[in-house]
């Protein structure tokens, strides 16, 4: 079977809350096709977010607007429930209901900030430009040139 495209439309989409906004314009590709998804962000999109993705450990991490790193984590049980779905070859996902004494949890979990074990190597923007300026300081490069063989002066 073909399924036609509707189109393409152009969206600002929001990752993360408070400190850790950070807004992309994101192009979806519309279809009228039955999906356990209701959009798939591609590569252009994590590479405007700056983002780094781990289908592993079901996280992202990306630059906020201010320059630190924020981290988006997944929810092992939703992504085992779709795969169960998509091997039943089920269009639709049932979602337990949740206990009323259980708080509904932030999709973003950890905003980088300074602590004792650092697991994040990436810079912050401002922290990479001090470096690049730390490297480019005049007089301090060493020119390297070879060490003549025989008679020469």
């Amino acid at each position: 079977s073909t399924t036609k495209p509707w189109g393409y439309v152009d969206l600002i989409v929001t990752f993360g809350e408070d400190e850790s906004l950070k807004s992309v314009r994101v192009q979806f590709l519309v279809v009228d096709y039955p999906s356990l998804y209701n959009c798939i962000i591609d590569r252009t999109t994590l590479v405007g977010l700056f983002a780094v993705s781990s289908t592993i450990h079901l996280k992202m991490k990306y630059y906020t607007n201010n320059g630190q790193v924020a981290t988006i984590n997944g929810d092992i049980a939703a992504a085992r429930r779709c795969f169960e779905a998509v091997t039943k070859n089920l269009n639709t996902v049932t979602t337990p209901k949740k206990k009323k004494a259980e708080q509904p949890m932030s999709a973003v979990i950890s905003v980088g900030s300074p602590s004792p074990v650092e697991l994040d190597a990436r810079l912050t923007k401002k922290e990479h430009n001090e470096e690049k300026l730390q490297d480019k300081e005049p007089g301090t490069e060493k020119i390297y040139r070879p060490i003549p063989d025989g008679d020469f002066e």
